[in-house]
């Protein structure tokens, strides 16, 4: 009886390690991102989850939207960190001189996208650990006529860090 039930527990012993999978240290690192983004600079994961500027946001002539997120350094080396930003469906806004989008670190000089597609607009060197604020701005200019109010554009970050080449 006693080699039955030992039989038995060591069957059920190796079901369980079996369904429990991989132990929580390697899921861990496997999901571990050398990149950390963040809203505020306290919480980070691998990217925002939501929208900087909401789905729907509505501007007039003269008006200026202003959001920041944070870049963190996670990969325990120094690291090269790309912001890139692609405007679609812009209806030739951008070139009409109504829609303005510019980008920045710090208080760094705005580096302005003029044109539809993929633009690099920040890249820089960071430290390992460093932390980033990168600022996105988009404003109408207070000249815009009213055809630019029936207008709209899709705005897409993408933020990159990758290994420094000596």
């Amino acid at each position: 009886m006693n080699s039955r039930r030992l039989g038995a527990f060591l069957l059920v012993t190796l079901m369980v390690l079996s369904v429990a999978g991989p132990s929580q240290a390697a899921i861990s690192a496997r999901q571990w991102s050398r990149l950390g983004l963040s809203r505020m600079g306290h919480h980070w994961s691998p990217n925002l989850n939501k929208p900087l500027f909401g789905r729907h946001l509505d501007l007039v002539p003269g008006q200026t939207e202003k959001r920041t997120f944070y870049v963190r350094n996670q990969s325990g080396e120094q690291a090269r960190l790309r912001v890139s930003v692609n405007i679609t469906n812009a209806h030739g806004s951008l070139q009409r001189d109504a829609f303005r989008v510019a980008a920045r670190t710090r208080a760094g000089w705005w580096q302005h996208v003029r044109h539809t597609g993929s633009h690099a607009v920040l890249w820089r060197t960071m430290a390992r650990g460093a932390v980033i604020p990168v600022t996105l701005r988009v404003r109408i200019r207070p000249r815009a006529d009213n055809t630019s109010m029936d207008r709209g554009l899709r705005l897409q970050v993408k933020v990159r860090l990758s290994k420094r080449i000596r």
